[in-house]
């Protein structure tokens, strides 16, 4: 079969499914086929020093957690995203604004929540002085994530910010044993608030949340009893619509009763340790990933996560 699919679409398929390691097999712990990665909280904070809306968040994941869990969901992680630093914390690159980030990290670290702080810098600018507060930022604030936007719909390409996010990158390579410090950066083209997949987190807005899933052992369950790729997403539509369709019926009763807004559903397919992606395109495509299909496998479920009923947000 021929399907035809441009370099950007292939692209923004696998980068939205890139940033966890690979492995080989899947775990059978959870009950519903795939997990919750996260239940993302988007915040209006004004000041980073006002706890009140950090609280009242946090309150807010623990119930909406537990209630997923009653429901049989496996939660991996709940999270907090702001508005971009500089909006609530201009002097973010001074002395005390480092302090209060990382007085705001522990603070959410101690109560078992993530935090994305989203774009420190959202102008086309090169900032020498971003990269050492970077380095300090993954070493004192490990909880922590934040971005900079090197592309936006209204100025395009942000020429100087790449620059900028290319130093970072390469000093936090070094900032912590195992050039894991960039799992907490990302350089990010055009992200529109609202996802709820860490590190590009960010949020615009009254109080809300979004959900994200880890949908590879789904999709491998689904195409591993398909016949034929046109089969394999009729399938997959089929069952993406009724599995995520009862997440979003949950989301919506927890929106209704916590008067909290429901963003969607992130459904691009994030792998895991234990939940891969590559397996699932191999399982489809019957072939290595890497073989002439592996496009096409791409293409195919591009496709559906395009097309279904629910509510969609982030990358999708």
């Amino acid at each position: 079969m021929s399907i035809q699919i441009s370099r950007r679409v292939f692209c923004a398929t696998l980068g939205a499914v890139v940033t966890m390691p690979k492995s080989v097999g899947f775990a059978k712990s959870s009950e519903k086929g795939f997990r919750v990665r996260t239940i993302t909280a988007g915040i209006d904070l004004d000041d980073v020093n006002d706890r009140a809306k950090i609280e009242t968040a946090i309150g807010f994941l623990n119930s909406a957690r537990s209630r997923f869990e009653d429901a049989g969901y496996e939660v991996q992680t709940v999270r907090i995203s702001t508005p971009p630093l500089s909006r609530f914390l201009p002097d973010w690159h001074e002395s005390a604004g480092e302090k209060a980030v990382v007085a705001l990290d522990r603070f959410c670290a101690e109560n078992g929540v993530l935090l994305s702080v989203g774009p420190v810098i959202t102008d086309d600018q090169y900032n020498g002085a971003f990269a050492p507060w970077a380095a300090r930022m993954v070493q004192a604030a490990g909880n922590t994530n934040f971005t900079v936007f090197i592309a936006s719909r209204k100025h395009g390409i942000h020429h100087q910010t790449i620059r900028t996010a290319a130093e970072t990158i390469a000093s936090l390579a070094k900032a912590i044993p195992g050039g894991e410090g960039n799992f907490h950066f990302a350089a990010t083209a055009s992200c529109p608030p609202g996802t709820p997949f860490f590190p590009a987190a960010y949020h615009d807005g009254d109080a809300a949340f979004s959900i994200g899933l880890e949908l590879p052992p789904l999709l491998q369950a689904t195409f591993a009893d398909a016949k034929g790729w046109q089969d394999a997403k009729e399938k997959l539509a089929r069952r993406m619509n009724f599995e995520l369709g009862r997440v979003e019926d949950l989301a919506l009763e927890i929106s209704k009763s916590t008067s909290r807004k429901y963003i969607g559903i992130d459904t691009s397919p994030a792998p895991g340790p234990d939940a891969s992606i590559g397996q699932a395109i191999e399982t489809l495509m019957k072939a290595p990933f890497g073989s002439p299909s592996t496009l096409a496998a791409c293409a195919s479920i591009t496709d559906v996560l395009k097309g279904l009923s629910i509510k969609t947000c982030g990358y999708s």
